[in-house]
């Protein structure tokens, strides 16, 4: 069985923040998000999904805390 080389040319494209990345050079005119920042953008999302889900735990608290009054 005979070995395939395989060679892929890569392009360096840097973000709007300064972070630079590969892409391979047919796919270079494509829209590429950072991975860099994608990854960051994703954590500050789920940074404030847990910050809303604390919010709304604690309106239920306190919608329970009103309905016990009656």
């Amino acid at each position: 069985m005979e070995d395939i080389n395989i060679e892929i040319t890569l392009k360096v494209k840097i973000c709007y923040n300064g972070h630079a990345y590969a892409v391979p050079y047919i796919m270079a005119d494509s829209d590429f998000e950072c991975p860099v920042c994608s990854v960051g953008e994703l954590r500050k999302l789920k940074e404030d999904r847990a910050r809303m889900e604390n919010v709304i735990r604690g309106l239920r608290g306190e919608n329970t805390k009103l309905r016990s009054r009656k």
